[in-house]
């Protein structure tokens, strides 16, 4: 766990992903107090569920698997028994996202796709070349026309995703940049600027507002474990705040801060 919190915090601003997943029968609402007690700086992601997207190596726990950027498991087993080797074997996949992989025009494309979210210039290229492609080069164009509209239709989706969870601001963001990356497209712009306009309705304007002071609060903690203080200022943001999605994320919240990670 400590190793992929380092990974993360290190790559994860190329693209890298690290995905917590809990096995061990702890509590599923223990889980934030948990991580937030003893990991105070992580930053990965964590799963409630024991359930994983690929088969168990069988090598007990500590247990990591390597996912690359097409989706296949490039390596699974003990993360402490091959550090340097994960490292590396990272960022050869990261530099593979930034160029692309496959040949010609499939390869352009997704360098595009996944290098620079650039999905107007990678749709382009890939409805370009199918127009003179010989028939050993569709398939691979067409996965790659396959893969531009899975993660459109992810980014498209994130900003209801990040408002469920009341994480309002990167909501905002998540609008913003996919307005951004699919500029030049009519069809998707009319999309993205519903999404962007949706966060001008009052209501969201306050729960923005609210996640702005909920932030501050959170960062007091800093890269520390939160303390009493901290919790007491979650609890009385909760209770100020009733009836709104970020005052129940900020209910959550100062539960997770006082959780006693030593507790039986």
């Amino acid at each position: 766990m400590p190793h992929a919190i380092k990974m993360q915090e290190k790559y994860g601003k190329d693209g890298f992903v690290a995905l917590l997943l809990e096995s061990q029968g702890l509590d599923p609402s223990d889980i934030p107090g948990f991580m937030w007690k003893r990991f105070p700086a992580n930053k990965t992601w964590l799963s409630t569920s024991a359930d994983q997207p690929f088969p168990s190596s069988g090598a007990g726990l500590p247990s990591a698997a390597l996912v690359g950027v097409d989706g296949t498991i490039l390596w699974q087993g003990n993360p402490n028994g091959a550090p340097k080797k994960l490292e590396e074997m990272v960022e050869a996949e990261l530099k593979k996202a930034k160029s692309g992989w496959g040949k010609g025009a499939a390869k352009k494309a997704r360098g595009l796709l996944y290098g620079k979210n650039a999905f107007v210039e990678a749709a382009k290229v890939v409805a370009d070349a199918l127009a003179q492609a010989k028939d050993d080069e569709k398939e691979d164009l067409e996965a790659v026309g396959r893969e531009i509209e899975t993660r459109r239709e992810a980014f498209k989706k994130a900003p209801k995703v990040l408002m469920d969870d009341a994480r309002f601001l990167d909501a905002q963001k998540a609008a913003e940049n996919y307005a951004k990356w699919i500029k030049g497209n009519p069809e998707w712009e009319n999309e993205a600027s519903a999404l962007v306009l949706d966060f001008a309705r009052p209501e969201v304007v306050k729960e923005i507002d609210l996640d702005k002071a909920l932030r501050k609060i959170v960062a007091s903690a800093g890269d520390k474990a939160p303390t009493a203080d901290v919790a007491k200022a979650l609890r009385t943001f909760a209770k100020k705040n009733d009836g709104t999605r970020v005052g129940a994320r900020a209910t959550m919240l100062a539960a997770a801060a006082e959780f006693d990670p030593n507790k039986k």
